[in-house]
């Protein structure tokens, strides 16, 4: 496992190709002027367990903590840990505010008491929300990226009356961008929900259609209501992913990236697709940070060739 005390460019294999482990600068003191912010909200998908109140984001782990890759549900670095790691040769600190489990808002879609949202702008706002020595962010070097709406939906597609529900989560999801456009956000990355229906978990489920309907019904409002929210705000940029490509991608050819088949699970996180039975495997994450670098290379100072990316 890769650990940044490491100053060469170490290599673990995914799927029978390289996957370059990204290499860490020296040194904790990062000047104002080269560093860049990556600040996140979500769920599992996005969760590395980091702890505010522990160490913060530095060249010499620039997800602060715990160490290098975290704990997350993929088996080593998730997503935004190899974008933040792999995809630029900028320095990014990392600030992941995104709590496993999830929802937008637990008064509508209920995730055990997990910290939705807007707990998570709560904790953004106070902590480096004010902009305090140690995370001296500003408008234009810190992006914020969103990945809400996989709990939302795997917790209540079953249930009737799911449109009307899914506008109310969409309108606390929109309050909460709110509360981050006044604290000083500009640049958002919005990551859509996936194919779930395709998880191991889901997969072959007698209701699946109606998991496929509340996952439309999501990716195709929320884009629409960003317009509305856009011509309010002044000055927001926002760029939305659609991570059917880099999950269906893989999926559509597993032997490509070293899997047996489309549903196996491996909480190494190399050897199948799925991590488990609803998360995403090392690979599926590596896609979708490729798609995710390439959308924004704009603000990172994108290096495609960091970590290769199997080709199907």
């Amino acid at each position: 496992m890769w650990s940044p005390l490491l100053s060469s460019l170490s290599v673990l294999l995914i799927a029978g190709h390289a996957l370059g482990a990204p290499s860490c600068p020296r040194g904790d003191k990062p000047s104002a002027d080269d560093r860049k912010y990556l600040i996140s909200f979500g769920d599992s998908y996005s969760s590395n367990a980091f702890n505010i109140s522990a160490a913060k984001p530095s060249r010499v782990n620039p997800i602060g903590n715990p160490d290098l890759p975290g704990k997350t549900t993929s088996g080593w670095l998730n997503w935004l840990g190899l974008l933040t790691l792999g995809y630029n040769k900028t320095l990014v600190l990392n600030y992941d505010f995104a709590k496993g489990g999830a929802t937008v808002n637990n008064s509508i879609v209920k995730s055990n008491n997990r910290p939705d949202f807007a707990d998570q702008v709560a904790e953004f706002k106070g902590s480096i929300g004010s902009k305090p020595d140690y995370a001296k962010w500003t408008s234009d070097n810190a992006l914020f990226a969103v990945w809400f709406g996989i709990n939302d939906i795997g917790l209540s597609y079953a249930q009737d009356g799911e449109d009307a529900r899914l506008d109310k989560v969409h309108n606390s999801y929109f309050k909460n961008l709110d509360a981050l456009y006044k604290a000083g956000a500009r640049n958002f990355v919005i990551l859509t929900v996936p194919p779930t229906d395709r998880t191991p978990l889901m997969k072959g489920r007698s209701n699946v259609d109606k998991l496929i309907g509340a996952k439309k019904y999501w990716n195709g409002n929320l884009p629409k209501r960003f317009d509305d929210f856009k011509s309010k705000h002044a000055g927001v940029k926002i760029t939305f992913i659609d991570t059917h490509p880099p999950f269906n991608k893989a999926l559509d050819h597993p032997k490509d990236y070293g899997a047996p088949d489309a549903n196996c699970e491996d909480q190494g996180g190399f050897k199948c697709l799925w991590y488990n039975n609803y998360h995403p495997g090392v690979a599926i994450h590596n896609l979708t940070a490729g798609v995710v670098a390439g959308k924004i290379d704009s603000f990172f100072t994108a290096t495609a060739h960091a970590i290769n990316i199997p080709k199907a």
